[in-house]
């Protein structure tokens, strides 16, 4: 798990439908490893949320980010975002950030690739996924 109490944002998530896993999709509370994407840049995340969600359905869900610095920036309130495993599995809008009044060393990691092990990920329902902090490029 992430190193954190706090979520660093709450997001509005809705679950799309997925002909090939039969519809409706569903899929109920937990944490979730996945990984987010925004403008063409994927980054690795933990979902966490209550009750039981099926397709179309709009529901909170709190958000942690697998290098919080790096990645914050992309994820601006009101900001849209997809969630991806293998394919756009559920969209996502960044509904507020929360402020973090302590961040670790481990947090700034800009340049390290990172891997997240699947605890428990939308990959058991949806198949296999790869975990993977891309880094971003700057011109």
């Amino acid at each position: 798990m992430i190193p954190r109490e706090l979520p660093d944002l709450i997001a509005d998530l809705c679950l799309l439908s997925n002909p090939s896993m039969g519809s409706p999709a569903e899929l109920s509370k937990g944490e979730w490893q996945t990984v987010l994407e925004v403008d063409g840049e994927y980054w690795s995340a933990m979902l966490n949320f209550e009750g039981r969600h099926v397709s179309g359905e709009h529901f909170d869900a709190e958000v942690w980010l697998l290098y919080l610095n790096t990645a914050l920036p992309s994820f601006e309130e009101g900001v849209s975002f997809t969630v991806w495993e293998g394919e756009t599995r559920a969209v996502g809008t960044v509904k507020r950030i929360t402020k973090h009044q302590n961040t670790t060393a481990h947090d700034m990691e800009a340049d390290v690739a990172g891997t997240m092990s699947a605890a428990n990920s939308l990959s058991s329902t949806f198949g296999p996924a790869t975990y993977i902090e891309l880094r971003r490029h700057q011109a």
